[in-house]
């Protein structure tokens, strides 16, 4: 089976949900991608996402990665949650394109699964409170 040109028709199917439900959800609101992560060295993970956002950059992508470590959170403490932050769900959409058919993300996202142990992904679009 191959697993890339699988991994491509699950993409473009995935961007075609999310731009069809930005067409519908409010084109304002901001979107982000939350990844919830352990692991050992967080030190080490910390460089690995400094070289994230940088790739990000050089991809043109309008998102901005964060990261946030759970420190009061009972059994999940020390967790850590990353974020990709995008304006809205057409500007997420555009990059995701971008970034499942770059190599280098690709790569980049295999050397971090040598130190990390993914708990959840989530997508998440922003409440309006005003």
């Amino acid at each position: 089976m191959n697993f890339r040109k699988l991994s491509k028709v699950k993409t473009l199917f995935t961007i075609l949900v999310f731009y069809l439900f930005g067409v519908v959800a409010t084109s304002a609101a901001a979107v982000s991608q939350v990844t919830v992560v352990q692991t050992k060295d967080t030190a080490a993970y910390v460089e690995k996402l400094k070289e994230g956002q940088a790739l990000l950059n050089s991809m043109n992508s309008s998102g901005t990665l964060k990261a946030w470590q759970a420190t009061i959170a009972g059994s999940s403490s020390g967790a850590i949650a990353v974020v990709v932050e995008w304006e809205n769900m057409s500007a997420f959409a555009m990059d995701s394109e971008k970034i499942q058919n770059s190599e280098e993300w690709a790569n980049w996202l295999a050397s971090l699964g040598k130190i990390r142990k993914i708990l959840s992904v989530s997508l998440y679009s922003e409440l309006e409170l005003d």
